[in-house]
């Protein structure tokens, strides 16, 4: 029974009798209900000062147990407020790896693109030098040209005193100073022959359809010129000149190189359709007209037959 007199009953509250009993923890309580024990037993125990109330007999709950619950409680709490910041974390990190693909990327590109450069300057280059080489290509092509002119000038320029005579029928052991005789007389012009070089038949590319023209080569310009000039008088057949059988026509012409006739046949060939009428060979050029009173069109390369329109 305590020595002080407390008002109420720590277990229900109740005012407290004059006899009550303590506990050694410091409750008051009623007899027999709160105390769970009868005053006659309280009176007989001779350790009171260590009695302990049914309350203060319950186990406490440990505080490593409070704190451990109360520590997951706080470690869950924790771990959902950090986990946008984990979220973050796991993001820095994606960032971290495409900040560094992105830096993989540029510096890669940085190598494309100065491998670009250096291609292009070397582009450039090789352009200036292709440029150059053009340039040079073409000024050797005109040398080239001019020189192919000079040379087929020249090639003619030999022959500046030969004429070309086709359509006479070949005779056996036939006297070709005898068939000059012959010419000159249909011709109606006189004859030396101290005036021929030379005089031969030239092999046929027709294969025998025709006979081989007669190259002959007088000693001067004027003399195969004079030749050339009478030719327009008189047309002169074969067996007039031979007394063979052939009746073709005999044609006498200026003896040009195989460029020379092929130029005088395209010009034909191009300008025959355009109403021109008049193709002749004269001083290292072709000349073309539609009729007599006009001024020769030029023709020294087959480009210039673009001028016949």
């Amino acid at each position: 029974m305590g020595n002080m007199d407390p008002e109420t009953c720590t277990s229900c509250k109740e005012k407290l009798p004059i006899d009550y009993v303590t506990c050694s923890q410091g409750c008051v309580l009623h007899f027999n209900t709160c105390a769970g024990l009868a005053e006659g037993t309280w009176r007989k125990m001779s350790n009171k000062s260590e009695w302990k109330c049914p309350t203060c007999r319950k186990p406490k709950p440990t505080e490593s147990a409070v704190t451990s619950a109360e520590l997951r409680q706080f470690m869950n709490t924790v771990t959902e407020k950090l986990a946008p910041v984990q979220q973050i974390s796991g993001l820095k990190a994606s960032m971290e790896e495409l900040k560094n693909s992105v830096d993989f990327m540029s510096s890669k590109y940085d190598e494309v693109l100065c491998k670009v450069a250096d291609l292009q300057n070397q582009n450039a280059e090789q352009a200036a030098t292709l440029d150059l080489l053009k340039t040079e290509n073409e000024e050797k092509e005109k040398v080239i040209e001019e020189l192919k002119i000079r040379m087929r000038e020249a090639e003619q320029y030999a022959r500046n005193r030969n004429i070309e005579i086709s359509g006479v029928e070949f005779i056996k052991e036939e006297n070709l100073i005898t068939v000059m005789e012959n010419l000159a007389e249909q011709l109606q012009i006189r004859f030396k022959e101290n005036e021929i070089d030379v005089i031969h038949r030239v092999p046929s590319r027709y294969n025998g359809t025709r006979p081989p023209k007669i190259i002959v080569q007088f000693t001067t310009r004027k003399e195969r010129d004079f030749w050339l000039k009478h030719k327009k008088y008189a047309s002169v057949f074969s067996n007039d000149i031979t007394n063979g059988q052939s009746v073709s026509q005999v044609y006498l012409d200026k003896h040009l190189t195989a460029e020379w006739k092929h130029l005088l046949w395209q010009s034909k060939q191009v300008g025959r359709p355009k109403g021109y009428k008049i193709f002749w060979h004269q001083d290292s050029k072709i000349c073309v007209k539609k009729n007599i009173n006009e001024e020769p069109i030029i023709i020294r390369t087959a480009q210039d037959l673009q001028k016949l329109n």
